[in-house]
Parts: C-alpha cells; structure tokens; sequence
C-alpha cells in the first residue's frame, strides 16, 4: 500500500472502477492492475457526457488538468498517440499516451489515456504533489475519456507487482475521507478543492 497525497486530476470525478472486488473492479482479473482505478466525469444526470456522447469533446472530465499525486521523478513519458473516437479503442497501443512516476524505490504511479500533444513533464524531471503533467484523454485501449490510474512496484510492467493507492485526504460525496482508495460509483475530488 502507498499513500499518495492527491487525487491525481483536478476537479471532481466518478469512479467507473474500483475497489477489491471483481463486481467493483474489472482490473481484478489483471495481477498488476488488481487495484487500479478508472476515473471518469460526473454524471449529470445519469450520462458522463452531454449531447450524442460520439465526440472526445462532449465528455465532461475531457482536457481535464492531471496532476501529480506525489513527489517524485518521471521514468518514462509517451505522448503522440492520437485520442480515439468514443467508442472505439486502440488496442494495438493499450496505455495510449501515459506517464510513470517513481515516488519510492518499490512505488511507481502509472496514468494512462491522456491526451495527445498534452503530456509536459519527460524522463528525469523531478514533480511535486500537484504539478500538472498532462490532460486527460482517450487513447490506447480506452472506449471514452478518462484517466486509468495504479500503482505498481517498478517500473517493469512485466515483472512489477500491484501496489493499492490509498489518498491522503479525499472528499467522497459530501465526507471527507483520509486514507482512502476510491471504489465503485463514488464521486471523489481532493479536499482542497
């Protein structure tokens, strides 16, 4: 377990996914995104996006400022993969644009489908808990805008193991919750903001 300081976007958010659960969290099924997290715009009504929902642009937490959840150093950076169609993925390319960042020897945040064109930060760049380093997006195997979050061991995808993100000080709904890792159908935002 890790606990990052923020939520790593600015503003509120639905959790699509999350939580310890297969009916929680689809991620489950994956070892090393056991406790990922799927974060997306609210629902206002019911719908995450306004109009036909068939433009990046309808969507609510589209283009929204993504930010570092902790202090520590980018270990890699990929921009240049164009933003889908909703509805459609790019499963050739699974991240999409996405960047990692190591916050302790045995602790790296990954955050993935951001836009493209929209990741600032490169390898070796050093970020404080909130810089912005990127905007939300909808590339790689992603089917409508939204930020795909977990923490993992190193920086291998491939021999990392899972590590759960717990937030520091998060509000859910209307409860200000500390040490929490956001599950299922909450609506989540920093405490500050």
């Amino acid at each position: 377990m890790f606990v990052f300081d923020i939520l790593p976007f600015d503003g509120p958010a639905f959790v699509l996914w999350g939580g310890d659960t297969k009916e929680q969290n689809y991620h489950i099924a994956n070892p090393l995104q056991k406790h990922a997290i799927d974060f997306v715009g609210l629902p206002s009504p019911i719908l995450r996006y306004t109009g036909d929902g068939t433009r990046n642009e309808q969507y609510r937490i589209w283009k929204r400022a993504i930010l570092a959840p902790a202090p520590g150093t980018i270990v890699e950076a990929v921009d240049g993969i164009r933003d889908n169609k909703p509805k459609e993925m790019n499963s050739y390319m699974v991240m999409g644009n996405m960047i990692i960042i190591r916050h302790t020897n045995q602790t790296f945040s990954v955050l993935c489908h951001l836009a493209c064109g929209s990741v600032s930060v490169r390898v070796d760049d050093r970020v404080d808990t909130g810089d912005r380093i990127a905007l939300c997006g909808n590339s790689g195997r992603s089917s409508e805008p939204h930020l795909h979050f977990h923490a993992q061991s190193t920086d291998n995808s491939n021999t990392a193991e899972a590590v759960k993100s717990v937030f520091r000080r998060i509000q859910v709904e209307n409860t200000i919750m500390a040490n929490h890792s956001p599950l299922k159908l909450d609506i989540t935002k920093n405490a500050n903001g």
